[in-house]
């Protein structure tokens, strides 16, 4: 029969599993399994609580399914543990009548993380402002919040090289360290690299992307390049993906050493520094005057 707790029964206890067993000369009892277990005074096991933790959440333009800077984060208590949370307005996937995949993932049952690329872009394309999630916990209980959602598209990323610098001079085959200039909301810039580029060449204002810098790139020589990641095969297909350690803060300044290897010509370029980001976009800095020395 079941036990009815009452309040005096609230405190840590153990609960033992007992085991009756028939036996030829009578009834052995033994203890199967012991568990602890923690009565809570019913004035304290009705209290959930939810906060969110994101704040600002950028939607990259691409899927990256290593990057999960653009998915929604909270954290969810309740005396009796949180059983699973549930979303009660997810949109429609973008031209279609079926609700967006998303999943909601935890390791802990506390702290949470809504994800699904797909989701955000369809939450951006109809401004949603608002999330409806149902909190159930261990011992039933059932609580509705809206938490309020700040989501935007991720923009470019801005760079430049250090504005105290008016020109450089380097040596050819040595190499130098000079202050780069990162600011990226979206936190999610993977790459820099550095560039000489023909003296007066202009980049395309149409240059946003990962392909359109192949382009460009072929005209340059490449004189540093970092990766702020590993990188990771993809067997199924002929790619490769950047798990990337993704920007502490929005902005940041970065040494990057750049060195002049022997086929470029000794003279006059313009440098410039590209950061690419995780989703393709790419930014390019302003040219700076490089003088490249004695290389031969």
């Amino acid at each position: 029969r079941a036990y009815h707790l009452l309040t005096d029964n609230a405190g840590n206890h153990t609960l033992d599993v007992l085991v009756h067993e028939k036996m030829a000369d009578g009834i052995r009892t033994y203890t199967a399994a012991t568990y602890p277990l923690t009565v809570l005074p019913a004035n304290q096991g009705n209290t959930i609580t939810v906060q969110q933790i994101s704040d600002m959440i950028y939607v990259y333009e691409t899927v990256d399914p290593l990057n999960t800077n653009m998915f929604m984060q909270l954290k969810a208590e309740a005396p009796s543990g949180i059983e699973s949370i549930k979303w009660l307005n997810p949109p429609m996937i973008c031209g279609s009548s079926q609700l967006v995949d998303y999943t909601m993932q935890s390791k802990d049952r506390t702290y949470f993380t809504l994800a699904g690329s797909s989701a955000y872009r369809a939450m951006l394309a109809e401004k949603m402002q608002q999330v409806a999630l149902q909190v159930n916990t261990h011992n039933g209980l059932s609580f509705k919040t809206d938490l309020s959602l700040n989501i935007h598209k991720d923009p470019a990323a801005f760079v430049a090289i250090d504005p105290d610098i008016a020109e450089l001079s380097i040596i050819g085959e040595t190499s130098k360290a000079i202050a780069i200039n990162i600011t990226d909301s979206g936190k999610n810039v993977m790459a820099i690299a550095a560039y000489a580029f023909p003296q007066g060449f202009e980049i395309p204002s149409t240059c946003v992307n990962l392909y359109d810098s192949f382009y460009i790139t072929q005209k340059a020589y490449l004189l540093s390049q970092y990766i702020t990641g590993q990188i990771l095969p993809v067997f199924d297909s002929q790619r490769w993906l950047i798990n990337s350690w993704p920007m502490a803060d929005q902005s940041m300044v970065f040494r990057l050493p750049i060195s002049a290897n022997i086929e470029i010509a000794t003279g006059t370029y313009d440098l410039r520094i590209i950061t690419y980001e995780s989703d393709g976009k790419i930014s390019i800095s302003k040219a700076l005057p490089i003088h490249v020395l004695d290389n031969k």
